[in-house]
C-alpha cells in the first residue's frame, strides 16, 4: 500500500474480472445505442414515441368523422384504392387498376382507433392490403422481406402483420396537396425500401371517378 498525504495507507484500486468488465461495457454500449436511436426517432425499442410529428387534428374532430368513403392519392388516376369505413366498426377495401383490369374487393373487416401517448391517433385496419406500386394487392407482411414500415408521424419503424395502420392527420401535413374534406386525412406508413413522403387517403367526393360495379 502507498501512504496518502495524511500518513494513512491507500488501498490499491479493485480490478474487476475481465469477463465482468466486458459484460458491463457491452451493456453500456447497448443502452447508449438505444438512446441514440430513440433521440433520432428511428426506432423506439419500448414502442413509445417521442412526439407526434404530423399535423394535429382540428379541434372539432370526432371519431365519427372517420365514417365515409376514403380514396388513396396515388397520383395515378388509373389506380383507384378506396376504403369504405362504416360506423358499425367494419370497413371494405376496393381496388381497381384500369390499365391491367386487376380488381380486388375485400369482405367486411374490422377497424378501430387507438389514441397514442404521443397525442396522435391511429386507425388499425384489420386485413387491409397494400396496393401502391404493386401488380396485385398484397398483405403487409409480404413487404417485410426488406424490413419494417416507417411511421413518419412517430418517427419509428413498425412491423405490420395482418393489418395496416393509418395515422389520422390534419390536412396541412403535406403542403401543396388539395385541402382534405373535414380537415383530416389518413396517412399511410411508408413501406420498406421506399423513399419520399407516404401517400394518404382523403374522403372521396361525389363528383370523383366512380369505381366499376362488381
Amino acid at each position: 500500500m502507498s501512504p496518502t498525504s495524511d500518513g494513512t495507507d491507500l488501498a490499491p484500486p479493485r480490478v474487476l474480472p475481465r469477463p465482468l468488465m466486458l459484460l458491463i461495457l457491452h451493456s453500456i454500449a447497448i443502452a447508449l445505442a438505444a438512446c441514440a436511436q430513440t433521440e433520432r426517432g428511428v426506432e423506439a425499442r419500448d414502442g413509445t414515441a417521442i412526439s407526434w410529428a404530423c399535423e394535429p387534428l382540428p379541434a372539432s374532430f370526432d371519431t365519427s368523422d372517420l365514417v365515409g368513403e376514403w380514396e388513396a392519392e396515388y397520383g395515378d388516376a388509373s389506380r383507384l384504392d378506396r376504403l369504405v369505413i362504416r360506423e358499425d366498426g367494419t370497413y371494405s377495401q376496393i381496388f381497381y387498376d384500369s390499365h391491367t383490369d386487376y380488381r380486388y374487393v375485400s369482405g367486411e373487416n374490422r377497424w378501430r382507433v387507438e389514441q397514442r401517448a404521443s397525442g396522435g391517433l391511429y386507425v388499425h385496419v384489420e386485413g387491409m392490403l397494400f396496393c401502391d406500386l404493386e401488380e396485385e394487392c398484397v398483405a403487409p407482411e409480404t413487404q417485410l422481406r426488406d424490413g419494417s414500415f416507417f411511421d413518419t408521424c412517430e418517427r419509428q419503424r413498425v412491423v405490420l402483420r395482418g393489418e395496416l395502420i393509418l395515422a389520422v392527420v390534419g390536412d396541412q401535413s403535406y403542403p401543396g396537396l388539395p385541402t382534405a374534406p373535414r380537415g383530416i386525412a389518413l396517412l399511410h406508413m411508408r413501406p420498406p425500401g421506399r423513399e419520399g413522403p407516404p401517400f394518404r387517403f382523403v374522403l372521396a367526393l361525389e363528383q370523383e371517378q366512380a369505381l366499376p360495379e362488381y
